[in-house]
Order: structure tokens, then C-alpha cells, then sequence
């Protein structure tokens, strides 16, 4: 995800997998639903550590991977697995 838009699509999809509901993805979080509201709408500003509170509510998990070299900034070219196998063995890729 590189854009409040990505977030949000993220967010909305998976709480309707969840089948939840806004408040109770706000009420696990610890938000209120209009924050819930707020991030599903991409809203630009949204305080960090509610985002998180957020996405941790309905089961996505922020990993943070470095950008890949300016060869390959276009993400259709960019090797997630070998990314996700050199952070979990401590390392970058």
C-alpha cells in the first residue's frame, strides 16, 4: 500500500470479509466510527496510530519492506516473496 486510496480499499475490503460493521471495527479499535468512515474515504490526514488500530481491527498487518532499487519501482516488476523471505530471515533483499 503506497496510498491513503490503497488503505482504504484494503480497509473497506476486508472489513466486508469480516462481514463487520464500521462501529465494530471502530469499537475494536478503539476509534469511532466516523474515524472508521474517515480511513474507508481515504482521508489524508488520518492519525498514524489510529490507522494502525484500525488495520490491526480487521486483520491486516503493517509491514514495512524498502523500496525497491529504481530498477524496479514498478511494483508488477517487483519480487514480494523474495522481499517477505529476506525480512522474516533478518535481512533485506
Amino acid at each position: 500500500m503506497t496510498t491513503p486510496a490503497d488503505v482504504a480499499a484494503a480497509v473497506k475490503s476486508r472489513r466486508r470479509e469480516l462481514h463487520l460493521t464500521q462501529a465494530q471495527v471502530a469499537q475494536t479499535a478503539g476509534v469511532t466510527r466516523q474515524f472508521v468512515s474517515m480511513v474507508e474515504r481515504s482521508h489524508p490526514t488520518a492519525e498514524l496510530g489510529k490507522v494502525l488500530a484500525v488495520l490491526s481491527a480487521v486483520q491486516i498487518h503493517a509491514l514495512a519492506i524498502p523500496a525497491p532499487p529504481a530498477s524496479q519501482r514498478n511494483m508488477q516488476d517487483l519480487d514480494l516473496s523474495k522481499h517477505l523471505a529476506d525480512y522474516l530471515a533478518g535481512g533485506w533483499a
